[in-house]
């Protein structure tokens, strides 16, 4: 039941947002929409969302109903350690730290308190692609600048463009 009500929530939010940054003025067009990064962010929540729900419809149609109070107890943990973690990220790890870094740190810390596979090296992997990847997109295509404390791709990108 709270993953249905975690899928139902995350949908609700990211629709909302969603909808509401289509709303948002394009001066520029979309390659300087201050909607654009919500815009592909909710998506993916929203994705996210309809995949959890479908996962628990499945596991729910298929398996007894078990819930105990230590289960209960655990997701309030889990969701008091994502807050904390994603607090942390905004407000400490940005404000220190490259955009690449303060990501990468912080997806691989959410990644295995939540994840249950073992191996680190998956985690290591998704935690450095995934910044990359978005500040390549935002920096090198949109030409829009990242929150944190400088930029790794930039500083490659000033490196590069001086000849080193």
């Amino acid at each position: 039941m709270v993953r249905t009500a975690i899928a139902i929530g995350f949908a609700a939010i990211s629709t909302y947002v969603l909808v509401s940054s289509f709303g948002l003025a394009r001066p520029g067009g979309w390659p300087t929409a201050p909607a654009l990064l919500p815009i592909i962010l909710s998506s993916g929540l929203l994705v996210m969302a309809v995949t959890i729900g479908w996962k628990e419809y499945r596991t729910r149609s298929s398996a007894p109903l078990q819930a105990s109070r230590k289960d209960d107890r655990s997701t309030r943990l889990a969701w008091m350690a994502a807050v904390a973690m994603t607090g942390g990220f905004y407000f400490i790890l940005l404000r220190v730290l490259p955009f690449e870094v303060a990501a990468g740190a912080f997806l691989f810390g959410m990644l295995r308190f939540f994840w249950n596979k073992p191996g680190i090296i998956r985690p290591i992997v998704i935690a450095v692609l995934i910044p990359l990847t978005l500040a390549v997109i935002f920096q090198a295509v949109f030409h829009l600048p990242l929150p944190g404390n400088g930029s790794v791709v930039q500083s490659i990108r000033d490196w590069l463009a001086l000849g080193v």
